[in-house]
């Protein structure tokens, strides 16, 4: 209980601010130790583009207690386009914040996530945004397409720089781990019988010394840990341009559901594995060959099976075309000798 002498008008004044200092104080440390992680942000909004940058705006984060959310802060990252980096700037307790320093006419990826004592809260969606060009750089069709094709890469060389990194560096495929679903899970087999699934996430290093990220969808093997567990056929998912590993749960039911195991990953150059570019199907064939030897030599595999989609069957018949040449590679040999 506060007790003093209030002589004056000014003395009451000074008791009744305290009064107010102190029940604030009380409700704020009430509420961020009753508080969690904030929620996910709704994706950020861009309100106006400028040559050098752009202003975007979101929506404050929510939490169990409303007023949680006067507490957030916020981490605002962005990236180029064709490099999978991520720049962040601190944003205090705002919700609009205006980039500059960008380059013009350049598409940038754009996340945030919220921040509280309790900790951060995943990213929103990631969205595009590409800056103004500058008023006197006309586009293609505004200056109508030069003749020949050598004359056009003349006249145009940021074009041409930008077609080749939008082949060569396409936009990475942005993911949290929690979007590959429940470590272990329960799934109803073709028989009606009810198993228990396991997912193992784990990095192989690929010829290159490249760090793939993988994951392990198969059977919970019950009983001794010295059993002898039973060999399976794998299907391996290829993942399209800008795809990733979360792409195989598309495929995930109906080959557990006929005993096939299911290995998902992100090829060298995508996702949240290591390398600078893509290729094709040029350096990712090779992938493909690192990532079946690895799984034979665990002993649990039968036989391969290779899923592509998309820009993933070009990976799948490039690696065929390989299985091929070493094949015939080593029928000439046999015959030299």
């Amino acid at each position: 209980m506060l007790a003093t002498n209030c002589d004056n008008d000014t003395d009451t004044l000074r008791v009744v601010e305290r009064m107010q200092m102190f029940l604030t104080r009380v409700e704020v440390q009430r509420t961020l130790t009753t508080a969690r992680k904030p929620m996910r942000p709704v994706k950020p909004t861009v309100v106006e583009r400028f040559e050098n940058g752009f202003l975007l705006r979101w929506c404050a984060s929510k939490a169990d207690d409303e007023k949680q959310a006067l507490h957030f802060h916020y981490e605002l990252q962005y990236g180029f386009r064709y490099t999978g980096s991520w720049k962040a700037v601190h944003v205090v307790e705002d919700t609009e914040y205006r980039l500059t320093d960008l380059k013009p006419g350049t598409s940038y990826m754009v996340r945030v996530r919220a921040l509280n004592p309790k900790g951060w809260s995943t990213f929103s969606e990631t969205i595009q945004v590409t800056t103004l060009k500058p008023k006197n750089g006309d586009s293609i069709a505004e200056k109508g397409m030069p003749s020949g094709f050598f004359s056009m890469i003349g006249a145009l060389p940021d074009a041409y720089d930008e077609l080749v990194k939008s082949i060569i560096r396409p936009p990475r495929a942005v993911y949290d781990v929690d979007e590959l679903g429940a470590k272990r899970f329960r799934i109803t087999s073709n028989k009606g019988k009810s198993n228990i699934y396991k997912r193992t996430d784990f990095e192989v290093l690929n010829s290159r010394n490249l760090k793939l990220k993988c994951s392990h969808w198969e059977p919970e093997e019950r009983g001794h840990n010295n059993k002898k567990k039973k060999k399976r056929p794998i299907l391996i998912y290829l993942h399209g341009n800008c795809g990733c590993r979360v792409d195989a749960i598309e495929c995930l039911e109906g080959a557990l559901k006929n005993d096939m195991t299911v290995l998902g990953v992100d090829l060298s150059g995508s996702g949240h594995s290591e390398g600078e570019y893509i290729t094709l199907g040029w350096n990712e064939k090779e992938d493909v060959w690192d990532l079946i030897r690895y799984m034979k030599a665990k002993g649990t595999v039968s036989s391969v099976c290779l899923w592509g989609r998309s820009m993933g069957m070009m990976y799948q018949i490039d690696f065929f075309f390989l299985l091929l040449t070493l094949k015939q590679q080593q029928q000439q040999q046999q015959q030299v000798l």
